[in-house]
């Protein structure tokens, strides 16, 4: 949808029509009209979020180490790390879990491209692209599993 709204938008100013003329004609918001205009590729409207600094951070790298268990409880990791110092709430842990944010100083990828990356077949992957969706895969399916026959995953 925003790849069309984008190209729409695109079409009409290489026409020479007028941002709030567009706007009027694409029934969109003035704002979301030039926010499309100054972007030249379409790609570069989808954004990894931005976090700010929250109480969790400080104890990062412990829930990564305790990520290996995907089965231990919110409960527990807040009884970990309550003893660590941690003085937020279960809710906030739990949103900063949910969010993915255990892991967000590593690369985010977006949906797009983590979907075309999935459909596409593993022999036809570069490495770079492996780089990207292993971590992904990697909390999807059983470990070592390959998506398409089941076989393990190239080794990192």
């Amino acid at each position: 949808m925003a790849r069309e709204r984008w190209r729409q938008v695109h079409d009409l100013l290489d026409r020479g029509v007028e941002l709030l003329e567009i706007s009027r004609r694409l029934n969109m918001a003035l704002n979301t009209v030039k926010r499309y205009a100054r972007v030249d590729q379409p790609e570069r409207l989808v954004q990894a979020p931005q976090y700010r600094p929250t109480l969790v951070d400080p104890f990062r790298d412990h829930l990564r180490r305790r990520e290996e268990d995907p089965a231990v409880p919110v409960l527990q990791l807040l009884k970990e790390i309550t003893e660590l110092g941690y003085t937020g709430s279960q809710n906030l842990l739990y949103r900063y879990i949910t969010q993915g944010r255990v892991e967000s100083d590593r690369p985010a990828i977006s949906p797009r491209p983590l979907t075309r990356y999935l459909l596409t077949h593993p022999d036809k992957l570069k490495d770079h692209q492996w780089e990207r969706i292993e971590p992904a895969m990697r909390r999807c399916l059983a470990p070592s599993q390959d998506p398409c026959d089941g076989s393990p995953l190239p080794s990192s």
